[in-house]
């Protein structure tokens, strides 16, 4: 039996800072650590120790430490933000999970800047636009999209942004853009599908680059930066 994991922040109403790598959560006003992983019970058992209480991880009592979760063995991580204006950045997941990120309302920020396993970003639907940037150094420039191996999945409102920055890639990369999906350009084989996405931001790299628009999305508006080299756009 598969082990899953909730991290559930949706009661918070703070505008709180987080960040996930393959193995920890961090941030989103916790104060605690916990260790989560099945290897203690076998599959299909939670088995979740700590070395502080584990009461109120999403507390706002008396800070012993930035909270953090350690997590391993996990097929689905599930994690819900609050709804203030959350900051959030994927370093990295593991490759044999799938992972999903789901926004509060707010005016949220994703910074994707690798992936090994399947990740899934889904956006609220209110009348506040959120921002998801992919990139290895994002939110500043000079990123490339060779760390995103694991399939990334935006799901938006219908009014969020996507930007997709490979402008510090020194290497020659060709890449394919359809209405609901960007492959290449350095990227795992699955590269990046999305949905709901008003703006649609992509940055190619620092030398020649090979970028194939095969169809857009009717309710998208999408801007290329060719960049330096001698790039070929069709």
């Amino acid at each position: 039996e598969a082990d899953s994991l909730n991290v559930d922040d949706t009661a918070d109403t703070l505008g709180n800072t987080g960040s996930l790598t393959a193995t920890r959560i961090s941030g989103l006003g916790m104060t605690q650590p916990v260790t989560y992983s099945n290897d203690v019970y076998g599959p299909g058992r939670s088995a979740v120790s700590s070395s502080l209480p584990l009461a109120r991880p999403f507390g706002r009592g008396p800070t012993r430490g930035e909270g953090v979760i350690h997590y391993s063995q996990i097929a689905n991580l599930t994690i819900g933000l609050g709804s203030g204006d959350e900051t959030f950045t994927v370093r990295d997941t593991q490759a044999d999970t799938t992972t999903t990120i789901t926004a509060g309302f707010g005016a949220n920020s994703f910074f994707v800047r690798g992936t090994s396993g399947t990740t899934i970003i889904k956006t609220a639907s209110d009348d506040l636009t959120d921002t998801i940037v992919l990139g290895s150094r994002s939110p500043g420039p000079g990123s490339m999209l060779n760390r995103i191996r694991g399939a990334v999945e935006v799901v938006g409102s219908g009014i969020d942004d996507v930007v997709v920055d490979d402008s510090g890639d020194r290497n020659t990369r060709a890449g394919t853009l359809t209405a609901s999906s960007l492959l290449g350009l350095g990227m795992g084989p699955s590269g990046l599908t999305y949905s709901g996405i008003s703006r649609f931001d992509i940055s190619l790299g620092a030398v020649n680059d090979f970028l194939h628009i095969m169809e857009t999305h009717q309710r998208t508006a999408y801007t290329v930066a060719a960049n330096a080299g001698d790039d070929t756009i069709t």
